[in-house]
Order: structure tokens, then sequence, then C-alpha cells
């Protein structure tokens, strides 16, 4: 393999209470497509933001054809030669393919215009050099995922891009138009252009990079070349052996009839065909990448999202919900995976937080009883450990294991006999989630159907008693107890 155009070495970033990147080194040889993978939270993205120079790294060395580079900020990168593909395109749909390729650096002519006939020509010979061919009159709004994309790498490459990185490029693509990126890469690669491909597909890896390097936990596992490995490997690398004391021993299965049933529900092309049932006293897992459609089942369930076809079943009978309100009247209530967003009033204080969804039962004659409510709310915070000076403390200055658990609270406060958590653990600390998960196995045990909506495979596969994994809105897998397990979880999530 040639020398490197591209080295990270001792690559270290860290962020309040996180290490997100320990010691880690990259390098990328000219005309390589090199895959980067990981599960969440492996480092992939802050890796990528320092090259991009949107971070700044706390120690190591990056080298630009064997010299030190100085990335300080994103222009330092694009003019070293470094070009970023982002998944979500930044691009302006109503302007069209050449004003976007060159909006910010627009030529002008002696009178100060916009010098069209240089784009023009320079957008020609762009696309005959690299054989790519879009319309440059064609507005943005009118294009393909696909095609937008090549706009993208159209922009990189005319400001001289050797080092191209490409994030989750095929994340909203079909199988004709993942092929057709695949050749753009195959014909760009030819050229002499280098690829940092990050992607969480297993399969395509090995469809298209020469080498793949595994992060986990924000360290280096290994790098190796694609035919001296195998997608089983890559997985086991990216899975690790990590010990599960943080799960709660599971009990028996559940029995009876579901509480929850979902029949060939279909939401346009964001949920194809989608089935599951829940009984009480079951731990449902839900799981696959980001932008799976995961989050859309929640939000159906409880009214947040509509549904084209298919059928929802609450204790046997056909039913449609058509309001967070309403989920809760029938005793269904969601934790959603924004919680600063979505979940808490930050600006009040713990005790109104608790009771936000069930105020009507500290309210009679519509008069708010506020001792009742910081009495209900000061036995939740021991119930669940909540560590506050006191219910009148601000849950902005909580922490967020501690502000998951005031949602947790307000859901618990409804007394729902359907709880659905999305994300439940995200941003939290190991012994939150240990308290979590705890929590999460009392309920059930206490008759309570649990719908655990996690992009975290290790935490379905250790806590939920049956896994379902989507793909693109579609079912890929359905685990039953004894066949649930993180690698089966993940191959089922990359569809290897």
């Amino acid at each position: 393999m040639s020398r490197p155009i591209l080295e990270m070495r001792g690559i270290t970033k860290t962020f309040p209470g996180v290490v997100a990147l320990d010691n880690v080194d990259l390098d990328v040889a000219r005309g390589e497509v090199h895959a980067v993978v990981g599960e969440n939270g492996a480092g992939k993205s802050t890796l990528m933001k320092i090259l991009s120079g949107a971070y700044q790294r706390d120690a190591g060395s990056i080298y630009l054809n064997g010299r030190p580079a100085d990335i300080s900020a994103p222009v330092d990168a694009i003019r070293q030669g470094i070009g970023i593909v982002y998944q979500d395109l930044p691009l302006v749909p109503a302007l069209t393919v050449l004003a976007n390729i060159y909006l910010g650096r627009e030529e002008t002519t002696p009178l100060g215009r916009i010098d069209r006939a240089s784009h023009l020509a320079r957008f020609e010979r762009l696309c005959d050099s690299f054989g790519i061919y879009l319309p440059p009159d064609s507005r943005i709004r009118d294009l393909s995922v696909a095609e937008r994309q090549l706009v993208e790498i159209l922009k990189v490459l005319d400001r001289d891009a050797q080092v191209i990185v490409m994030d989750e490029p095929t994340a909203t693509l079909d199988q004709n138009a993942k092929q057709a990126l695949f050749q753009t890469v195959r014909q760009l690669q030819a050229a002499g252009k280098s690829f940092i491909f990050i992607t969480h597909f297993i399969d395509e890896i090995f469809e298209i990079a020469d080498r793949v390097t595994v992060l986990k936990d924000g360290s280096r596992v290994d790098t190796l070349e694609i035919d001296k490995t195998s997608p089983q490997e890559v997985v086991a690398m990216m899975i690790g052996h990590s010990p599960r004391e943080m799960f709660p021993e599971k009990t028996g299965p559940a029995s009876g009839a579901p509480i929850l049933q979902l029949r060939e529900i279909s939401v346009g092309a964001r949920i194809r065909d989608f089935s599951m049932s829940i009984h009480p006293g079951e731990i449902l897992g839900l799981t696959g990448l980001v932008g799976s459609g995961c989050s859309d089942i929640g939000n159906l369930i409880i009214g947040n999202l509509d549904y084209d076809r298919g059928a929802v079943l609450l204790d046997g009978a056909p039913t449609r919900i058509s309001s967070p309100y309403e989920a809760i009247k029938r005793g269904i209530c969601l934790l959603p995976s924004d919680r600063k967003g979505s979940g808490l009033l930050l600006d009040f204080e713990l005790a109104k937080n608790v009771s936000l969804s069930s105020i009507e039962k500290i309210s009679p004659r519509q008069v708010i009883q506020f001792k009742r409510e910081r009495q209900i709310a000061a036995d939740f915070i021991e119930k669940l450990r909540i560590v506050t000076p006191s219910a009148r403390q601000r849950v902005r200055n909580l922490s967020g294991g501690n502000q998951q658990k005031v949602v947790l609270a307000r859901m618990l406060r409804t007394d729902a006999r359907i709880l659905i958590l999305d994300e439940p653990t995200q941003g939290i600390d190991v012994r939150a989630k240990e308290e979590i998960f705890l929590l999460m196995r009392q309920l059930a045990d206490q008759g309570k159907a649990i719908l655990f909506i996690s992009s975290e495979f290790k935490e379905i596969a250790g806590v939920a008693d049956r896994g379902i994994v989507l793909r693109n809105g579609a079912i890929t897998a359905a685990l039953d107890r004894d066949d649930i397990s993180e690698a089966r979880l993940v191959a089922a999530a990359t569809m290897l």
C-alpha cells in the first residue's frame, strides 16, 4: 500500500465526564476507501469532527502527505484538501445545482455580477474529469437524494478535495441509488481520491472498502484489510465483551392475552407492514439504526403520528388514539427521546414536572394542591433516588440522569398500564442506567407492559424479553427470549 495521504496519530478528545476518543490512530492511503465502523457512541463522529475542524483535539497529531496539518477550523480542512459529505446535506432547495456548488464562492464579472459562464465552464470540466453528470440548472428540490449527494461530492471536488469523508451516505438510499453512488466512488478512487466511509451497514463495507477501522468506546480496536476478515469478525470487534452486570435478571416469560397489538401498520414510506404485540409483565425491545423508524412506532401508538393502513388493538379491541392526552386516558404513556425538548419544562420546579401529566389528580375543583404536589414529588425522589436539594429545585439544574428520572416519575404518576420508553438511557451515566434498567424490570414484574426503544443493541439484549429490529421502516428480525443477543441484533440491523 502506498504512503498514507492522511495520518491521524494519538487523537484524544474529552468532554466533561466523558473520554470520547482515547489515543486513536487512523491512516488512509491515496486512492483508498477506508471504512470506519462502531456502535453508537464509539467515537466515529468525534474523530471526523476533529478532522473537519469542527472540534479541537486535546492531544495527537494530523499529517497530510507526510506534513503536519494545522486544522483549527473547518476552513483549514477545506484549504488542505479535506472534504465532508454530511448525512444531512447542507443544500439550498430553491437554488440550482450550479448555484449550490458555488454558493459563497461566486466569481464575478468586472461589473460585479455573478459570472455564470465561468461557473458553467468549471462545472462542465469537473463533470467530464470525474465521469459525473448532473443538469446544472435543475433545482435541488427536484433532485433525488442520490443526486443531491452527487451535488455535495461535486462541491468538495471543485475545492480540490483529496480526502473525502462520507457520513452514512447510504442511510436513505434504495439499492439502485446505492449502487450508483458506489460506482461514482470507484470512479473517483481510480482518479486518486481517497475516501473515509462512515457507516453502520457492515455488508456495505465488504462491497466498497479496502480496509476497515473498528472503534469501540472511544478507542481503536483494530484496522483490518477487507479481504482478510469477515462480517462476523468485524461485528465481534464492535461488540467486544462488555460486562452484563448492569442488567437485572430476567424473570419468567409473560403470559395471557396481549394488551397492545399493531397489525400491518404502514406510514407512507416511513413504516411498512409493521406488526407487534406486547403482554402485561413484558419488556419488548425495539431497535435499529438511527432513522430506522423506531421512534415513529412510539409516536404512532400515542397519537402523535397518523398511519395510512393497518390496525391498533387495545385489550383485543380495535382503537385509534388521536392525541397523547387521549393515550394517557387509555393508560398509555410515552417517555420521549428528546427529554429536554419534549419531556421537561426545564425552568419549572421538579414537583410541577412530575405532576404535569396527571394534574387533575391534585386539582379538585380546578385548584392545585401545592402541598400535595410536592409530597408526591418527594415520594418519587425517594423511590427513584433522584439527587436534588428538594422538590422545588428547577429541573434545568439537575444532571441528565436525574432529569430522566423526573420524566419517569411523571410517567409513573399517570399509573399507565403501557409504558413506551424511547432511548431512556441516552446521555446518562452508568449508575443511572443501572437504576433505570432495574426499575423497568420491577415495573414489568408489577404487570406493566413496556415497549423499550433503544439504538443501543447491548441494552436491548440485556433487558428485553423479546426483540424486534427495524431497518428503513421494515422489520428485519423478531427474536424470542432464547434467541435475542447483541450479535443477532447487530446483524439484523446491518443486514449481514
